[in-house]
């Protein structure tokens, strides 16, 4: 908002895109005296799978590989699992997930890693990196970081 209290029409771009392609708008609004009571505050930090479970159609959204606290998003009935790389483990370590789901491998660490199952492999993911794979196959899927193989972790993948 101008000085004079009108509406500036200067977009801001936020890297995000809708799944029609446009850009998100970022909307910043600023109260002198905020009387704000009631209002619902979204905990990214503390989100579960839970609140996420009825939001769909986010397969296209882009720009938000660095949010943090969303370990599990759900997109139209398929679940997307996060699993970091971080301090040379796999966090979790472990995770189960139905037939459909993917799980993605992010890289935290300085150091470069993998992380390799019989049917899956992400090469070397260097720090920032990430890799996906979705399962569409029930069973338990044990995989490690071929670099450092003391780094193991498994998915178990459950029929839906």
């Amino acid at each position: 908002m101008a000085d004079n209290g009108t509406m500036q029409e200067q977009p801001v771009p936020t890297n995000y895109t809708l799944p029609g392609g446009e850009n998100q708008t970022f909307i910043h609004i600023i109260f002198d005296d905020p009387q704000l009571e009631g209002l619902e505050i979204l905990d990214f930090d503390n989100a579960t799978a839970a609140m996420a479970e009825n939001v769909t159609g986010m397969e296209n959204i882009t720009g938000m590989e660095n949010m943090t606290g969303m370990n599990e998003v759900v997109a139209a009935g398929r679940k997307n699992v996060e699993v970091s790389i971080n301090n040379f483990a796999f966090n979790p370590e472990s995770v189960t997930i139905s037939t459909g789901d993917t799980v993605r491998w992010t890289n935290l660490d300085s150091a470069n890693h993998t992380a390799t199952g019989s049917t899956f492999d992400s090469g070397i993911l260097q720090e920032g990196e990430s890799y996906e794979f979705q399962f569409t196959d029930a069973g338990t899927y044990e995989y490690s970081c071929l670099i450092h193989p003391s780094m193991r972790g498994s998915v178990i993948v459950e029929e839906k």
